[in-house]
């Protein structure tokens, strides 16, 4: 009897010396898109998917085919087709334009994510860029072609 007291009380001081841990101390969030396209090797990304899990707000303007991009005190705006895009005002060339396909409008991974400050990998082998940002992952692979 004197034994089991002791392990009772043992067990109440650990779990009074041992912080108490959430199941998720921070709510990790995990996106998979699989509709990215690959065009002169580089990988494009559906914009609006990718930008508002990136936490940024997106805009776009039917007539001119333009996308607006707000995040913070940032504003990016590219066009379809076109190879320049502002960044703030300032203009700057990227090496694959925007694409529109089955309206959906597709950017270079790369040019958005840095410009949003995200990080990113790219597994060659699975064709699968990931995007890191604030703790949270973003993988998009590139779809399937059909012959």
């Amino acid at each position: 009897m004197k034994i089991a007291k002791s392990i009772v009380s043992l067990a109440v001081a650990a779990a009074l010396i041992v912080p108490v841990m959430p199941a998720h101390s921070s709510a990790v969030k995990y996106t998979a898109i699989n509709n990215g396209l690959l065009q002169n090797n580089r990988m494009l990304i559906p914009l609006r998917a990718v930008a508002e899990q990136l936490g940024a707000n997106v805009d776009w303007n039917n007539s001119t085919k333009t996308v607006t991009i707000f995040k913070g005190d940032a504003m990016i705006e590219l066009t379809v087709n076109s190879d320049t895009v502002y960044i703030n005002g300032m203009e700057m060339t990227i090496d694959v334009p925007l694409v529109q396909r089955s309206s959906v409008t597709y950017v270079p991974l790369r040019f958005v994510s840095q410009a949003l400050g995200a990080k990113i990998e790219w597994n060659q082998y699975l064709k699968r860029a990931t995007v890191f940002y604030n703790g949270d992952r973003i993988d998009i692979t590139a779809e399937k072609r059909h012959s």
